[in-house]
């Protein structure tokens, strides 16, 4: 285009026509250029998120995991205590501790 956009002959050739073809391009480049960038934003937005949960999810899955050992154990030395015990004179509980020496050394 030899013409300026400021040259009389142009604005007389196209007109008003041309000035809102010109706005409404302009806007639909300056709307999309909005979106793109809130659309980056918010892609940040949910990789922060995604990570803070990976890690919450870590920490529960470790946490979960320490209690499942210490249920374990005390289940294991309740089945120890139940099958050794015995009842006494008085119906006392006592425990077996020749069993328990036996059970020990094997």
């Amino acid at each position: 285009m030899s013409q300026e956009l400021s040259s009389e002959s142009l604005w007389a050739e196209h007109g008003l026509t041309g000035l809102v073809l010109f706005a409404l391009f302009g806007l639909i480049m300056l709307f999309l250029k909005i979106i793109v960038k809130k659309d980056s934003i918010h892609q940040e937005f949910i990789q922060l998120l995604l990570s803070e949960e990976r890690g919450e999810r870590k920490e529960a899955r470790s946490e979960m995991a320490a209690n499942t050992s210490k249920l374990s154990m005390a289940i294991d030395e309740l089945t120890h205590e139940l099958r050794y015990r015995k009842v006494g004179p008085r119906g006392t509980v006592r425990s077996d501790k020749r069993k328990i020496k036996e059970e020990a050394q094997s």
